[in-house]
């Protein structure tokens, strides 16, 4: 039945059109995540998309375990991005129909055991192999990192398939800081992956011009030619873009009781090293000390993670954070927004990143940035926030003190007007114009193979 069903789509696809085949490995292990991260947005996004377009361009979904792959039924493939595009996208759709996605992930669960029985140690599905014969070379797109590091089956996909390999390449931040990772077998993984990349790709997507320079150097350090790489920039969340045209939402009742109708911070992001919170958290015992009853609330939306001993000692035992810092770690899109819109502003002192999605968040919805000088927060915020090194504690602190006070003094008012009216002034980029610009793309790939047809 799933190969009636996908041979049906490659008929009726447009003329031209290469087939995909998707890697959804990634998005698999996330079926119970609640809350996606940067790098599920930007998968669920393209799943989504290559499913609803199956029928102008083939989709083939596989799961990859180590150096092997397998083709995904259609329907579970359905079940699978339906259910995390409403958990994800849509959690009030979700939890209306919450028996609907047990059953749905029950039997996407049950198909995993089953193919890592009937998975062969290494190579490519026969169905997948048998499915695309009628079909012009294929591009393989994998837009999660996950699974890249086995040289094998990649090597195998491109060669026995002929396929174009597409990687969507979010940072090299464990190459580059491993120590912000959590083991240094992760950061040799992912040293790895790039390697693949490089080896193997056919074009790499980036989601910074500083991602895509701080690759061309990988590869010159290495005395590789890199594959060609181009910038799609991640795209701002419709509900963000929706909420930002009207008046700013009321806080959710369980945030309302603990901020006292007082101003307040925010910072969006897991709570790990490199975003820095020990800073905040020094900042603000400091801050309690010097402003006492006018002290702001920090308000930390995201889940604890990975190496954060001294700032988790901070949170449960320091008298000065524990009165004026909130953590909130399950809020929804949904419920972050009038979060983030009625923020004094927010702050994100990280030390490295290779995008800044809850930057562009916040600007898009009209609300102050206030983020370290590091080239990809300077080029995801289009300039348009205020710049502080991230080691420069005593200028946040004055930052932070004097946007807190600025009704109190005429001179600091005006600065923090001139930066409101700059978070006015960014422009967000949709994910229908990044979804635009990746169907660009393919588009290319498929007339080089054209070419290469005619020529032959």
């Amino acid at each position: 039945m799933r190969m009636q069903t996908q041979k049906r789509a490659l008929l009726t696809a447009e003329q031209g059109k290469r087939p995909v085949i998707f890697n959804l490995t990634r998005l698999m292990g996330r079926m119970y995540s609640s809350v996606p991260t940067g790098v599920d947005r930007l998968d669920i996004r393209y799943a989504r998309y290559f499913l609803d377009s199956h029928d102008v361009r083939p989709v083939f979904f596989v799961h990859q375990r180590k150096n092997s792959l397998s083709l995904i039924p259609a329907v579970l493939s359905r079940f699978l991005i339906d259910s995390l595009w409403d958990n994800w996208m849509r959690p009030e759709s979700a939890n209306e129909q919450g028996t609907l996605y047990r059953e749905r992930a029950v039997h996407v669960l049950a198909w995993l055991k089953t193919a890592a029985l009937g998975h062969v140690s290494s190579g490519i599905d026969p169905a997948l192999v048998k499915a695309l014969r009628p079909a012009p070379r294929p591009i393989y797109i994998n837009a999660g990192h996950t699974g890249v590091q086995h040289t094998g089956v990649h090597e195998r996909i491109r060669d026995v398939l002929g396929a174009d390999m597409v990687y969507y390449l979010h940072d090299l931040i464990p190459i580059d800081y491993p120590e912000y990772v959590r083991t240094a077998a992760y950061a040799d993984i992912h040293a790895t992956r790039v390697a693949v990349m490089v080896k193997t790709g056919s074009l790499i997507l980036t989601n910074s011009h500083y991602t895509r320079d701080r690759f061309h150097r990988y590869c010159r350090e290495g005395q590789v030619n890199p594959p060609d790489c181009e910038v799609i920039e991640i795209g701002v969340e419709d509900t963000i873009l929706d909420a930002a045209g009207f008046e700013k939402k009321c806080l959710p009742e369980r945030v309302v009781d603990r901020l006292d109708g007082g101003p307040y911070f925010a910072v969006v992001g897991t709570i790990e090293p490199r975003k820095n919170h020990l800073m905040l958290l020094q900042i603000w015992r400091q801050l309690a000390r010097d402003l006492g009853s006018l002290c702001p609330k920090l308000v930390l939306v995201g889940r604890r993670g990975w190496e954060n001993e001294n700032v988790i000692d901070m949170l449960d035992r320091c008298p000065g954070v524990k009165k004026h810092v909130i953590e909130l770690n399950d809020l929804t899109d949904c419920e972050m927004i009038p979060v983030v819109q009625n923020a004094v502003a927010t702050l994100y002192p990280n030390f490295e990143e290779g995008w800044g999605i809850p930057v562009t968040e916040s600007l898009s919805l009209g609300t102050p940035v206030i983020c370290s000088n590091i080239p990809a927060l300077r080029e995801c915020s289009q300039g348009k926030a205020i710049f502080l090194h991230p080691l420069d504690g005593k200028g946040w602190l004055q930052v932070i003190k004097d946007m807190t006070l600025a009704k109190n003094a005429a001179s600091t008012q005006e600065v923090v007007e001139r930066v409101h009216q700059a978070s006015r002034e960014f422009e967000p980029v949709t994910w229908q114009v990044h979804i635009a610009r990746l169907e660009e793309l393919l588009n290319v790939l498929d007339s080089k193979l054209e070419s290469k047809s005619a020529m032959t």
